[in-house]
């Protein structure tokens, strides 16, 4: 497999994961949205005003974004929205471990205490597949591969 290909099929696989872990995590999201806002609320970030509204808005932007990963003209459109995702949980992430909350994470839906290290860990993997994904290989003329 030349260079080319292979790069273009490790795009491939990295939307494939990515677009399996929001749609996944929004679904679970969505099926219990009242652990779902113990969870929002959880982190301490938002004022109580904000938490429901959050708690709607979050799997409906992580099935979205997840499933707009799989069409070409969504995909550009769907890296920049998971990217603000996994940037706004990095930090959400960070700022409740700093603070020394022990809150169930919801990033799946189920309930668990969180080990920070992990989660911190997981995202950057996330971030890291995100950016393998923006691939796009050019052929031997020049023009984009698949």
């Amino acid at each position: 497999m030349n260079a080319v290909k292979l790069r273009a099929v490790g795009a491939l696989l990295a939307r494939l994961i990515l677009a399996g872990v929001f749609l996944a995590a929004g679904f679970l999201k969505l099926s219990d949205l009242a652990q779902t806002q113990q969870a929002v609320a959880g982190y301490a970030l938002l004022p109580e005003i904000l938490i429901w509204p959050a708690t709607l808005l979050l799997p409906w932007a992580e099935i979205i974004a997840g499933g707009a990963l799989l069409l070409p003209k969504t995909r550009d459109g769907a890296h920049a929205a998971l990217g603000i995702l996994l940037g706004v949980f990095l930090v959400a992430i960070i700022a409740a471990g700093a603070r020394g909350i022990d809150l169930e994470c919801g990033c799946f839906g189920g309930t668990g205490k969180s080990n920070y290290a992990w989660l911190v860990a997981r995202d950057l993997g996330l971030f890291a597949l995100l950016f393998l994904s923006t691939a796009r290989p050019k052929n031997s003329a020049g023009n984009e591969a698949p």
